[in-house]
């Protein structure tokens, strides 16, 4: 009986280790597909995140061409049609590159990133419902996201959102960071003098060489013109101009530095150590303050001094916006640039006491 009963424990001791036998292996085996499985995860993300940034990429670069069409030639109403009905699609091509990767890979940021990165999404998602006819437009909350101007805003925030892109370029270029700065100069020179030959940017004749030398005399803030740029241009090209002063007084690396700062996690060590030389700070830990300080007190500044013009003008005035907006970042930036013929001189203009105080 004795033995009967060892045999029986034995039996039920081999039954009890071979199943724990199995259970080790099919935890052996669980474990193993769950890790093939993230790992090809891994893979598939990283590949649909270098695919989502090529389509990016060439989709954003397209509607700037589309846009500049756009806004700077004189279109027939089926071209703008045609135009409008492409900028939806680019649209769409561009909210799922930009937040399918994001959401399949959610990455560490600071909490000014994550909140305007949030802003940026929900209201490129209130246009995408709208635009697309997923919810009534009619209606009085989604109204606020229909139409062009919310598509192309949405398109240009999108963009924005990734301007790291460019400031990891140029982080990558192996050149001292006083050669890039100078450079950048540089391109944004050529580049305004490209969009001031657009045929809607000019109202007169204009040559390559009168468009190169007024943007370089508002990105480098120097006030000279060879052509009368209230005559010369068109509200678009004082637009133009206006963004070239603003950009020239700023510093394209300032844009690019800051927005690179509240859009990410951060910048690189070589990208601090750039922003630190290029701005003079003792330290690399408050370049952050140092930027949104700059953009604050220039913006902040700037609205003021717009206002104070605004109210200071004549109600029957033709363009107070824009002249008060124009002439309050000339004068911050020290540009010298104005959209009256003779200046600060001009009729109604040389006895305004208000525009002449903010003007110094």
């Amino acid at each position: 009986m004795l033995k009967f009963q060892i045999r029986k424990i034995k039996i039920i001791f081999v039954f009890v280790m071979s199943l724990n036998d199995n259970n080790l292996k099919n935890q052996e085996r669980i474990f193993k597909i769950l890790f093939v499985a993230g790992d090809r995860y891994k893979s598939f993300t990283r590949w649909f995140k270098v695919f989502c940034r090529f389509c990016f990429s060439i989709t954003f670069f397209l509607f700037l061409i589309a846009f500049l069409f756009y806004i700077g030639f004189r279109n027939s109403e089926e071209n703008s049609r045609m135009l409008r009905s492409m900028f939806r699609i680019v649209f769409f091509i561009l909210f799922f590159s930009k937040f399918l990767p994001e959401i399949m890979q959610i990455r560490k940021k600071t909490v000014i990133s994550i909140i305007l990165g949030i802003i940026v999404f929900l209201f490129s998602f209130g246009v995408f419902l709208s635009n697309f006819h997923i919810v009534n437009e009619n209606k009085s909350l989604w109204y606020l996201f229909y139409g062009n101007i919310q598509v192309v805003i949405a398109i240009f925030l999108i963009g924005l959102s990734e301007i790291s892109s460019l400031a990891r370029i140029i982080s990558s270029i192996k050149i001292p960071p006083a050669l890039i700065f100078a450079t950048s100069f540089l391109v944004i020179i050529l580049i305004g003098s490209g969009l001031l030959l657009l045929p809607r940017a000019h109202a007169l004749p204009l040559s390559f060489l009168d468009s190169f030398f007024t943007s370089a005399s508002a990105v480098c803030v120097t006030g000279l013109v060879v052509v009368d740029t209230s005559t010369a241009f068109t509200t678009l090209g004082k637009i133009i101009i206006l963004c070239l002063i603003q950009i020239g007084g700023l510093g394209i690396m300032t844009f690019t530095g800051f927005f690179s700062y509240i859009f990410t996690s951060g910048s690189s060590f070589r990208d601090k150590l750039l922003l630190k030389e290029i701005f003079s700070s003792q330290s690399m830990s408050n370049l952050f303050k140092v930027l949104a300080e700059i953009f604050l007190l220039t913006f902040l500044t700037e609205i003021i001094g717009a206002f104070i013009i605004y109210l200071s003008l004549d109600h029957d005035s033709s363009n107070r916006i824009m002249f008060s907006l124009f002439h309050s970042v000339s004068a911050f930036c020290n540009a010298g640039f104005s959209t009256l013929s003779d200046n600060l001189s001009s009729a109604g203009i040389r006895y305004n006491n208000g525009i002449q105080i903010i003007k110094v």
